[in-house]
């Protein structure tokens, strides 16, 4: 049986410690951008005054943030209808099967029409975390992006992909019920494939070809 490698990825926010993140190792600034979005303690990355690895024999990364917006919690609701082509979601789909990973390690694809970025971890929601932190140094627009994942899509998953205003997740795996409910009060649409391709979450989002 392969060995999962992890790590635990320690941080402070505005000097004060964080609990430690168990996350794959080589993980560091993406995932933190990410995480500190999807947790809803920034409203955007450019609240973040600074981020840095202080070095010594505990590596940590200390994160600085604009206080008034420090603990921000938003969740933006969007109902207007969103291109997503069979084709398109293929494409990611594909993306997400062919991306190397390392034994236990889920795999996040974030993309849009013309860019794309993956990240992958030992959690599926850390991947997401560091999904989010890679579009936005490429400057994606995650409005107009689409998220897959190779795990299953769970009440959480949903909270964090809302708070950056993700409208459209995609899995090959499971939806938890919880989940769908939630996507579906949000203005988010969840798409399985398969042998008959179903959509949970809002209708107002589903492509033409699911109805």
């Amino acid at each position: 049986m392969p060995l999962m490698h992890e790590s635990l990825l320690a941080w402070s926010l505005n000097g004060r410690p964080q609990p430690p993140l168990l996350c794959s190792p080589g993980q560091g600034k993406v995932l933190l951008i990410g995480h500190l979005l999807t947790e809803g303690l920034i409203c955007s990355l450019s609240d973040v005054t600074d981020i840095h690895a202080e070095s010594g024999p505990d590596p940590c990364w200390a994160i600085t943030t604009a206080a008034s917006k420090a603990h921000a919690v938003s969740s933006h609701r969007k109902t207007a209808p969103f291109p997503c082509s069979p084709s398109r979601l293929d494409d990611l789909l594909s993306l997400l099967r062919l991306a190397p990973r390392q034994a236990g390690e889920h795999v996040a694809v974030i993309g849009n029409d013309g860019q794309y970025v993956t990240a992958r971890d030992i959690s599926r929601h850390y991947a997401l975390d560091a999904a989010v932190g890679k579009a936005l140094e490429a400057e994606m627009d995650l409005t107009g992006c689409i998220f897959c994942t190779s795990g299953r899509i769970s009440l959480e998953v949903v909270r964090k992909a809302a708070r950056v205003s993700i409208p459209v997740l995609c899995t090959e795996k499971a939806v938890g019920s919880l989940a769908a409910d939630f996507a579906a009060s949000e203005g988010i649409a969840i798409y399985c494939p398969g042998m008959t391709p179903t959509w949970y979450g809002d209708p107002q989002r589903f492509p033409a070809h699911s109805t």
